[in-house]
């Protein structure tokens, strides 16, 4: 039994088989957005069970519609993961960091930022601890996104079923 300021750990399974573990906070961030957290492994890949995937895929499918119609940003996947991983976990991540996290290069992360960053959804930040590192921080208008797709979720589920 882990001791009461250890998270617990879940095991998950990526596309390919591997096993990953998800902590406390990224589970809980994942219920926040309304994906079920057995199906989703460390580096962002969805992995539900056959049955579970007629239900979730019609959910982002329609999600995704619903950004693409709104009058707001049209972010790729690569975009949109790294949004949520910097709205939705707490401590601030660097681009080194961020890429690990997402198994894709700097120059990706970098990318996908610069975009970010000019849509007004991130902001860079100095890193007090490193003046080489760059920390990728919350803006406003990136909360205000988040709020309004959260929003979305539900009425999606309720078209879906």
């Amino acid at each position: 039994m882990p001791a009461a300021n250890q998270p617990t750990i879940l095991s998950v399974v990526d596309s390919c088989g591997s096993p990953h573990c998800v902590g406390d906070t990224e589970a809980i961030n994942l219920v926040q957005i309304g994906l079920p957290v057995a199906f989703v492994c460390r580096k962002g890949t969805a992995v539900p069970k056959s049955q579970d995937a007629d239900v979730v895929l019609p959910i982002l499918r329609d999600l995704y519609i619903s950004l693409i119609r709104e009058d707001g940003p049209d972010l790729t996947a690569r975009q949109m993961s790294v949004f949520l991983l910097v709205q939705m976990e707490q401590e601030l991540h660097t681009v080194r960091g961020t890429a690990v996290s997402l198994n894709v290069s700097k120059p990706a992360i970098t990318r996908a930022v610069d975009r970010l960053e000019r849509l007004d959804l991130v902001k860079r930040l100095p890193d007090p601890r490193d003046r080489r590192s760059v920390l990728i921080g919350r803006t406003a208008k990136g909360r205000a996104f988040l709020a309004s797709t959260k929003a979305m979720l539900p009425k999606m589920a309720a078209h879906s079923a």
